[in-house]
């Protein structure tokens, strides 16, 4: 969201160089943004952020298939950031269950520490969210998320309600 672009701005502005591997922009409208349609990949540079935007299905609407169809493929088309340069840190961003994977296995694989950044987290947006079928996500997500940071040199929250299930 707006809060990783303003972070990711500071930082570049500071003198580091920052690369960002995001979905293509469609809240509120759950429509991919006109600019971004038709393409599995895009390339921007925004505030001396480099970003690699990689597709990832939208649905129509708001729903636990939609969510799980989002997760599933932004998972599989982020595996791209493999293709950046190597990092100094690997920051994953949840509550994108995939986007913490990803950082997590980018993290490893280029032997460098893994920060999570916990801006809301799935199982408990799972089970409040009243959607069908969502609240049996909610142990699965629970388990990822504490895989997660378990494995993180450093986890931030931006709420003190998140810290309970990494305590």
């Amino acid at each position: 969201g707006q809060t990783i672009a303003a972070r990711a701005a500071y930082l570049a502005r500071a003198g580091h160089q920052v690369d960002v591997v995001a979905g293509f922009p469609h809240y509120p409208e759950w429509r991919v943004h006109q600019g971004y349609r038709r393409r599995p990949y895009q390339r921007e540079v925004i505030e001396g952020v480099r970003v690699l935007r990689c597709w990832h299905h939208v649905p129509a609407r708001s729903h636990t298939a939609g969510r799980m169809l989002i997760e599933a493929s932004f998972g599989l088309t982020s595996l791209a950031a493999h293709t950046l340069p190597r990092p100094d840190v690997v920051l994953g961003v949840l509550p994108i269950l995939s986007d913490g994977l990803a950082a997590w296995l980018l993290a490893k694989r280029h032997r460098v520490p893994f920060g999570l950044l916990v801006q809301d987290l799935s199982a408990r947006a799972a089970t409040q969210s009243g959607m069908t079928g969502a609240k049996a996500l909610a142990g699965p997500a629970g388990r990822v998320e504490a895989f997660l940071a378990r494995r993180a040199d450093g986890v931030a929250i931006i709420a003190e309600g998140f810290r309970a299930p990494y305590s």
